[in-house]
């Protein structure tokens, strides 16, 4: 893998876990005294994993959305040979993360069950949420290894096969071969659901796209995209009908006037409270208050 010119401001290097022809687990660790990254090709032949422990940063692939790394989050790297990936490390020290790699064939072949192959396909994938207790249980017993000296290969070589059961197991969950497109409805369907509860506690507040993309670790038109996917409806559209909601039940409450019941869920003119009100309940804000 060719490096970028960019580790120039990287300290570090990598420790072999468990290196064999099908499968491979590193551990790597450094600072960095600036913002820095690498990047190289994806090989096609190889399913790659890493869990990052600490430290932050950047997971990517040329033509996907970038993945947030904070610590506990994997990233899965597979695809035609020429995708070029690669990471960023934030200014810090204390980065650490784990490398786990399969060949591609052996991969498909160990984690199989009646015949039903993992549908990894030809695209290369970004993914968050491998976050299970069992995955993260086993983090950590690959980084607190009980057996050493002599054993230290069977002991990650079996933590490697683990690693696939665990993966199996969560493929089958997911029901079969769908694994990685469930994986990933299921990872968007969590997005947006972190997305609401941000915008609950601010619905009082202006929309900041950017803020409410950060807050769940991808780019603001990310969100936006996979809002809609889930929802079947944009962001802002939703934020309209949930302030509508909020603003009916005070408005039944009949402690506010209607201008002040407007400023409570955040718009900034009675006209424009007014509007999206209408759009939403199909009447405006002083008959749905006479009326109830």
């Amino acid at each position: 893998m060719a490096l970028s010119t960019e580790l120039e401001s990287w300290t570090g290097g990598a420790r072999w876990l468990l290196r064999d022809e099908r499968m491979t687990m590193a551990w790597c660790e450094g600072s960095a005294a600036r913002d820095c990254g690498w990047r190289g090709l994806v090989d096609s032949n190889s399913v790659e994993f890493i869990l990052n422990v600490r430290g932050t940063g950047y997971g990517w692939i040329e033509g996907e959305e970038p993945v947030r790394l904070s610590p506990g989050v994997w990233m899965m790297a597979a695809g035609v040979s020429g995708n070029k990936w690669g990471w960023n490390r934030e200014r810090g020290s204390g980065h650490g993360f784990l490398r786990v790699s399969y060949k591609r064939d052996f991969f498909e072949q160990v984690a199989t069950v009646s015949g039903d192959r993992w549908a990894i396909g030809e695209g290369t994938r970004l993914l968050r949420g491998l976050s299970g207790q069992e995955l993260r249980g086993w983090g950590a017993s690959v980084l607190r290894p009980s057996a050493g000296g002599a054993l230290s290969p069977l002991y990650f070589r079996a933590k490697a096969m683990e690693f696939l059961a665990l993966l199996e197991e969560m493929r089958l969950q997911a029901g079969g071969g769908g694994f990685f497109c469930s994986l990933q409805n299921r990872l968007a369907e969590e997005r947006v659901s972190r997305v609401k509860k941000w915008l609950a506690d601010r619905l009082d507040e202006p929309l900041d796209l950017e803020a409410a993309a950060k807050a769940v670790g991808v780019s603001a038109s990310a969100l936006s995209r996979t809002f809609s996917e889930v929802e079947g409806v944009t962001l802002r559209r939703y934020l309209r009908a949930e302030r509508a909601h909020w603003a009916a039940s005070l408005l039944a409450e009949g402690r506010l006037t209607v201008s002040e019941v407007g400023t409570e869920v955040g718009y900034r003119s009675l006209s424009q409270f007014t509007r999206a009100f209408r759009e939403e309940k199909g009447c405006v804000p002083s008959q749905f208050a006479r009326a109830n």
